[in-house]
């Protein structure tokens, strides 16, 4: 069966066979945007890839337009925004679409149940890790606790500020937080939230702790407005 590294794709500059080029590395594909609100991660890939590079891992980006019409420009409209916002070095596709009847046969291999990860692709910015070996690779995270820093750890607007204040040598203090009570709740509304999570990736497991905040509108989380809640 054919990998990733095998489907014929056009480099943002014209010329062809640009997975090609890149046969034998670890690759972080994302289809990308210019005027989203997640396009300030282009400076986090940028770093990945300076980071990794020598360790023949790349990311790639492909630009796509089909969500909310965030990447109108031209092939070079969206190199020169990249290049002078962000210095972006890593390769890049011609504009593609991730979906519909005319989606790019790349993204028909990252999204069979087959080859990659079934469904559709949400939004910009989603990414697949690939292996040298051209196979899609799932990393699946499973939120198992969550904790609202609003609520008893001294964050924010938590009424119950004691962090950071010394309380003598050995002071230990605990308290209990009824979740379900809406005086609780309400202060965790508005609240970062620190989550435990299980981590599988290609069958192995790991633990970790990762932290998350919403304010306004997010549609890839569900949050229509200020005042919505996680579905």
């Amino acid at each position: 069966m054919s990998g990733f590294y095998d489907i014929a794709v056009q480099s943002i500059d014209g010329s062809p066979d640009l997975l090609g080029k890149l046969r034998g590395k670890v690759a972080l594909a994302v289809n990308v945007a210019s005027r989203c609100g997640l396009t300030p991660q282009y400076e986090g890939l940028e770093k990945l890839q300076q980071e990794l590079q020598g360790q023949d891992f790349t990311v790639i980006g492909f630009p796509c337009n089909q969500f909310g019409a965030q990447e109108p420009g031209t092939e070079q409209q969206i190199v020169q925004f990249c290049q002078t916002t962000f210095d972006v070095t890593f390769p890049m596709s011609s504009k593609l679409e991730v979906n519909g009847s005319s989606r790019h046969p790349l993204y028909n291999f990252l999204t069979s149940p087959d080859t990659g990860v079934s469904g559709e692709i949400t939004w910009n910015f989603e990414k697949f890790l690939i292996g040298r070996d051209g196979k899609a690779h799932t990393l699946e995270i499973e939120p198992v606790l969550g904790i609202p820093l609003n609520v008893g750890c001294g964050y924010g607007a938590d009424p119950d500020w004691t962090h950071g204040t010394w309380r003598g040598e050995g002071f230990v203090e605990g308290a209990v937080y009824d979740h379900d009570d809406p005086a609780v709740s309400g202060r965790a509304a508005f609240s970062l939230v620190d989550h435990v999570a299980r981590a599988t990736f290609d069958g192995q497991e790991g633990w970790g702790i990762f932290e998350h905040g919403a304010i306004g509108r997010h549609d890839p989380s569900g949050f229509a407005d200020l005042t919505s809640v996680a579905p």
